[in-house]
């Protein structure tokens, strides 16, 4: 993005964020006057980095014109990953941001090398399906649940093998750039929900890992050192398991996917009347898992309900303890645990009454999310191709 402004950076990082909007609306979320953002888009139009499209819809349009909305384009074609501890997603986008090709996979691996032979799979698997090359693309933007902190660390607890060493060993892999990105999912979230969206939102997300990371104003809040969201990372019992951060008894330790999967399978002993399988709990990933879980606990199968009763009451009071400090207007459930499984995210939303101060009087709904993998792609390649946008719209230094 060398050659661009702050404010034009910010423009690329409203419009990466928000999706297609009109001058008017860009000129509101950056606060400036109309005629300063119509002169600067119309710019950036000119120089072939943002698209207009006429859109015609009722009351969309004055004295009978089309509407005109915005939106970016790539510079190059971009390969996107989204990966998180199970499954992974490799699309290639186009500069239109359209998907030419997509290639999905899951897996169990938990070392490096295995999951970047897994990336280039994938990536090559898709580039053959479309007709492609590697040397047609620009780089590979890895989406993943991470946290990619203002001093240049990388770490995760949910995946222990990423940090800076796997992306340059990806790099070479490809013989491409490769840029670790960590808000494509949240902001592929707020696309998703229809206007009017809310002013705040916190993706509460259960799968591999637990997060609750926020959005104001269509804005990521990453925080001063890129940390902020994890949730997962609270101490709920003191001498609970070891957590993959290296503390025990957190959150993500007692009411993740893989944390519930150890805690039924403990459970399945010969004395213990259940519907799982033991073994093939061990055996299959915890995203592939709980639908037969959710479908356990429905029947009232003993096991799951106790592990169930202690795992949403743990995860309601700590959620109710972010509401607290943050006071949103949306929550979105996402992850595989919430996701698909209406009865525990009513249960979850009851529970929380008991710890949401005064949520009658909150403007606060908990709803579940509804985003396509291939908008995580795209916004994903957008990031990769724009990444002093989001520093610009967030504040954050790059």
């Amino acid at each position: 993005m060398s050659g661009h402004s702050l404010i034009d950076n910010a423009i690329f990082g409203v419009l990466v964020t928000s999706g297609d909007l009109s001058i008017p609306a860009v000129a509101r979320s950056l606060e400036m006057p109309t005629s300063t953002a119509n002169g600067i888009v119309q710019r950036l139009v000119e120089e072939g980095r943002i698209e207009r499209e006429s859109v015609v819809s009722a009351g969309a349009t004055r004295r009978g014109r089309p509407a005109a909305r915005y939106r970016p384009r790539l510079l190059k074609p971009v390969a996107a990953c989204a990966l998180d501890g199970s499954s992974l997603s490799v699309g290639l986008v186009d500069r239109d941001l359209s998907l030419v090709g997509r290639h999905d996979r899951r897996f169990r691996a938990r070392e490096m090398g295995q999951v970047l032979e897994l990336i280039v799979e994938s990536f090559d698997e898709a580039c053959a399906e479309a007709g492609m090359k590697r040397k047609q693309f620009a780089g590979l933007a890895l989406s993943a649940n991470v946290l990619t902190m203002a001093q240049g660390v990388v770490s995760s607890s949910v995946l222990p093998w990423i940090g800076v060493e796997a992306i340059q060993h990806c790099r070479s892999a490809l013989g491409m750039e490769v840029r670790l990105l960590q808000h494509a999912h949240l902001i592929a979230a707020y696309q998703g929900i229809e206007p009017p969206r809310p002013r705040m939102m916190v993706r509460f997300n259960v799968g591999d890992g637990v997060s609750a990371h926020q959005l104001t104003g269509g804005r990521p809040h990453a925080g001063a050192s890129g940390m902020a969201g994890e949730l997962g990372h609270t101490i709920v019992d003191p001498d609970g398991p070891l957590c993959g951060c290296g503390r025990r008894g957190c959150l993500e330790a007692l009411a993740s996917g893989p944390a519930i999967c150890r805690a039924l399978i403990e459970r399945a002993t010969p004395a213990v009347m259940t519907r799982l399988d033991r073994a093939w709990l061990a055996a299959t990933p915890p995203s592939q898992a709980f639908d037969a879980v959710y479908e356990a606990w429905l029947a009232g199968d003993g096991a799951v309900v106790s592990v169930m009763e202690k795992v949403l009451d743990d995860l309601a009071r700590t959620l109710a303890t972010a509401l607290n400090m943050l006071d949103p207007d949306q929550v979105l459930a996402s992850g595989y645990v919430l996701q698909n499984h209406p009865q525990w995210l009513d249960q979850l939303e009851q529970r929380m009454r008991r710890w949401v101060f005064q949520l009658d009087r909150r403007n606060l709904r908990l709803v579940p999310e509804h985003t396509d993998v291939e908008q995580v792609l795209r916004v994903a390649a957008l990031l990769f191709s724009y990444p002093a946008c989001f520093d610009a719209f967030t504040g954050r230094c790059p």
